[in-house]
């Protein structure tokens, strides 16, 4: 599992266009990815996350938040 965005702080969080109350602030969520599979590959295989799952172009972003689901292609 390659980690592309663990924690960020409040500065770097706006810079990179993060909601403004997202759980990367709080080291609480991380965008992923895994060599050999696609961003829909592992975002379908973690489809029973029981935390907030979203799909984007080259990553897939999980945190332990409340169980939601987006796509943000």
């Amino acid at each position: 599992i390659i980690i592309s965005s663990g924690y960020r702080t409040l500065a770097h969080n706006k810079e990179v266009g993060g909601a403004e109350n997202s759980l990367h602030i709080n080291g609480m969520a991380a965008d992923i990815s895994v060599p050999g599979m696609t961003p829909k590959q592992l975002h379908d295989y973690l489809k029973n996350w029981n935390g907030g799952l979203g799909l984007y172009k080259y990553h897939v972003h999980v945190d332990i938040g409340s169980k939601r689901r987006w796509v943000d292609l």
